[in-house]
């Protein structure tokens, strides 16, 4: 069976949860609808969730999002046919795969055409802090005219993409305090173009932090997980289990660990990223175990 999600960041626990709750087998699939964070860092912090991952039986099957390293990038990564089109793996991490843009698979008898790659809107945030963004986050021209010779010589039944068409924003899940003039929606706008000219039975994507389902929007399905839709319950809950975990009313270390690396599906949002950094910074003085590697002191040297 196919089972689709998208933006974990880095976080393990959502794909842990559903390969045990449903004990997938090695014939099942997890797409992972880009920002899959298991090529953040580009080093061997990265390792760490791949180690996780590699245990599971099914495959994890990942689109290209725009706040992770190109696979194509990393010497460790090479190519091979996999139902049908051409993915990068690691040998050491075989279960684990890269689509290729443009590259269309047949998985269970449905042919998934794949179109990764976005803006990321926190670009300049980032880069002043010195955060992980990548000049190759959307397609390239290169890519975009073998994605439209592919959809002209081939057939396909379902899009996989990072973002969505220009038309099906949710412009709802727009980040406060950010002008939009500045974002750079040529993707969205490129996609819009392809979308008019093809015929699908459904188009997933990630990117937005929103699960959507509705068929009134041409099904579009922005897939992600089911907290995203509460977030201002969420914000809330998450700063008052910080001030608990800071005057000690909670102190399970597994349970503020885990916490910890959930609090990272947030990441996208500017008060969330905020209160990640709260959090690093309360670990740092009561349990710094759970902070003793070079990249939080550099998160910690930024706030």
């Amino acid at each position: 069976m196919i089972y689709y999600t998208g933006d974990i960041h880095g976080s393990k626990f959502e794909v842990v949860r559903l390969a045990k709750k449903f004990n997938l087998t090695k014939d099942d699939i997890i797409v992972i609808l880009g920002d899959a964070g298991i090529n953040y860092f580009g080093n061997e912090q990265d390792n760490e969730l791949k180690e996780i991952f590699s245990q599971l039986k099914p495959t994890i099957f990942c689109i290209h999002g725009n706040h992770e390293i190109r696979p194509h990038n990393i010497p460790s990564y090479i190519t091979k046919v996999w139902n049908g089109g051409t993915v990068w793996y690691e040998e050491a991490y075989p279960n684990i795969l890269f689509a290729k843009v443009g590259e269309i698979y047949d998985m269970e008898g449905i042919k998934h055409l794949v179109i990764g790659g976005a803006y990321s809107v926190d670009k300049f945030y980032r880069i002043a802090r010195g955060y992980g963004w990548w000049a190759d986050e959307q397609p390239s021209n290169e890519i975009k005219k073998y994605v439209e010779r592919q959809i002209k010589e081939k057939e396909f039944d379902i899009i996989l993409s990072h973002t969505c068409p220009y038309k099906y924003e949710p412009r709802e899940m727009f980040i406060s305090g950010i002008d939009q003039s500045t974002v750079d929606t040529s993707t969205e706008m490129w996609l819009d173009e392809i979308e008019e000219t093809i015929d699908y039975k459904a188009w997933y994507c990630g990117h937005w932090h929103k699960v959507s389902s509705d068929s009134t929007d041409n099904d579009i399905h922005s897939i992600m997980n089911n907290l995203k839709n509460i977030k201002e319950e969420a914000y809330n809950m998450v700063k008052l289990a910080i001030n608990k975990i800071k005057n000690g009313e909670i102190v399970d270390i597994e349970g503020i660990e885990d916490f910890k690396y959930l609090l990272m599906d947030y990441g996208d949002d500017y008060r969330f990223f905020e209160l990640y950094k709260s959090l690093c910074q309360v670990l740092k003085e009561k349990y710094p175990q759970l902070v003793n590697d070079k990249w939080f002191d550099k998160l910690l040297k930024n706030n």
